[in-house]
């Protein structure tokens, strides 16, 4: 392997940015429940992607002993600058060679890395992470999320009936409130004209 070959391989380029976080965008709100796995599925990044990113993804975290199915439930918040594990947040950076990690998991200067950096300091925490459970349903993962769970739109029916309803509490106390103002002031406005006329 040549060195701008290396270089290819072991760093996302700058101006990959903005096709990863468009390709990840539109990714992250498809984390779906995968039955045959019994956690999240994420992404569908394999080795035989033809996607350099996927591709490149796929065969580091295989490296480091990932199985597809863990590899699948892997997602990259690029709005965090976090990758994410079965729902969980790792701790660990992830983003361009740039970025800022702050208090998560970089390299030595505080950087994400390359990806091999980032699917090794990855591997160092998954063992503290929920993986797969096919003792629990769909339903129940969603209802009894691990901690860190990034909310998205698989919460379970009976997470949203919850939400719903206190949507509806907070919208009807707001309508409620704003109606109670406007009929004082109305009251205040007919009761100051009254007694201007009577002067």
């Amino acid at each position: 392997m040549n060195r701008l070959t290396q270089v290819k391989h072991d760093f996302i380029p700058a101006d990959c940015k903005e096709e990863s976080e468009t390709e990840e965008e539109e990714a992250q709100p498809k984390c779906e429940w995968d039955s045959k796995c019994c956690m999240l599925s994420c992404n569908d990044w394999s080795a035989t992607s033809s996607k350099w990113l996927p591709k490149t993804w796929s065969k580091e975290l295989a490296k480091v002993g990932l199985n597809q199915c863990e590899i699948n439930a892997i997602r990259v918040n690029w709005w965090r600058g976090e990758l994410e594990f079965n729902g969980q947040k790792s701790g660990v950076c992830a983003g361009n060679l740039h970025d800022d990690c702050g208090t998560k998991r970089g390299n030595d200067d505080n950087k994400p890395g390359t990806i091999p950096q980032q699917a090794t300091f990855f591997s160092e925490v998954k063992s503290s992470l929920s993986g797969a459970d096919c003792s629990k349903s769909s339903a129940e993962f969603f209802d009894a999320r691990p901690h860190g769970y990034v909310v998205g739109p698989n919460w379970s029916t009976a997470a949203l009936a919850g939400a719903a309803a206190f949507l509806s509490v907070v919208l009807f106390t707001v309508v409620r409130v704003r109606r109670s103002r406007l009929h004082q002031a109305r009251h205040q406005e007919l009761t100051e004209s009254g007694t201007e006329s009577q002067i």
